[in-house]
């Protein structure tokens, strides 16, 4: 996002996570969870869905395909998944921002899961097959988190589209971190479309991290807000960005990291 008066542009600069992470494919990511429609309102909305975000980390001489991967990749995934498994993939591409470091990831992914079971088992079966395509397209590690849609406002899933601006918004984890899903649901992403309205923001998909069985999740949750129309997003973010700074404490005690990106690759 170009404002320098964004609130969210604000807390990157306060804050931008740098994170190395290990690789995870997709098949153990499968086996660890052991489990088109017209643009309109939230109507199907799909609160309780599973979902996976998976993002390719940044730094030096890291390269990343984004057409083979929209164009390739996404396809085998699909072909191999199929639809009875997800529901949607999305595959963005972070912006470069004047005056603010490189994004610390070089792509973001969710794929939201239609059948659990259909999916671990297209992971199990094929797995193999995507890892050995993964130097086709990028020479570098991804982090990978299991994760429920917590949360939903403005137009449904399948309303975003090719081009259009998210700002993914991630909630590092760290030791005795709080972040309130409840409270961001019940209430935050409330005050932002009072804020914003459906004129600046088409829709919002906030979602909590699974648990594992051991260890932590990278990420407390992450969010994706996508942008309706960035001038009119930018004018109201101008005049309220307190008000959202204020409300921050009241659910997360770290700061996020956000990223502007733009969608590359869909489909569902």
């Amino acid at each position: 996002m170009q404002g320098k008066k964004s609130v969210l542009a604000s807390i990157t600069r306060c804050k931008l996570l740098l994170t190395s992470g290990q690789g995870v494919t997709l098949a153990a990511l499968a086996s660890a969870l052991g489990c088109a429609a017209p643009p309109q309102m939230v109507s199907q909305r799909i609160t309780g869905t599973a979902c996976l975000t998976i993002l390719y980390v940044n730094g030096d001489d890291v390269s990343f395909d984004y057409d083979y991967y929209r164009d390739n990749h996404l396809t085998l995934i699909m072909d191999l998944y199929g639809r009875d498994a997800i529901r949607r993939f999305e595959l963005r591409k972070p912006l470069e921002v004047d005056g603010q470091p490189a994004p610390p990831y070089v792509a973001a992914i969710n794929i939201w899961i239609n059948d659990a079971e259909a999916f671990a088992a297209a992971g199990a079966q094929h797995g193999a097959t995507l890892q050995a395509d993964v130097p086709n397209f990028t020479n570098t590690s991804l982090v990978v988190q299991n994760e429920t849609v917590w949360g939903e406002a403005s137009h449904n899933l399948y309303s975003t589209e090719l081009g259009q601006t998210c700002l993914t918004i991630l909630y590092p984890y760290e030791e005795g971190a709080r972040w309130d899903a409840d409270y961001y649901r019940d209430n935050h992403i409330t005050l932002i479309m009072d804020l914003y309205d459906t004129g600046a923001i088409r829709r919002i998909d906030a979602r909590k991290a699974d648990p594992l069985p051991e260890g932590y999740p990278p990420f407390l949750g992450t969010v994706n807000i996508y942008i309706e129309n960035q001038v009119f997003f930018d004018a109201i973010n101008a005049r309220e960005a307190e008000t959202l700074l204020a409300d921050l404490p009241n659910f997360s005690s770290v700061l996020p990291v956000v990223i502007s990106t733009e969608i590359y690759g869909l489909d569902s």
